[in-house]
């Protein structure tokens, strides 16, 4: 699984490494987490209702995950 890391088009390591590869694969699945947690329930469910907290929390979220592409 390494090996798909080596020349990544979006790399969000700050680190080098192992480091490097292993905040490459805590990113992965961080995007994939959010995907399926917060965004994919909303596309395909019923309708889920957020309050106001919820919604600051999340736009919180994607703007951290995002500034690191």
């Amino acid at each position: 699984m390494a090996e798909q890391f080596q020349s990544p088009i979006i790399d969000v390591a700050r680190h080098g490494g192992r480091n490097a590869q292993d905040e490459r694969e805590g990113f992965r699945l961080l995007f994939a987490g959010a995907m399926a947690g917060l965004r994919n329930p909303r596309a395909h469910g019923a309708d889920l209702p957020d309050s106001e907290v919820e919604a600051i929390e999340y736009l919180a979220l994607a703007s951290a995950l995002l500034r690191r592409i």
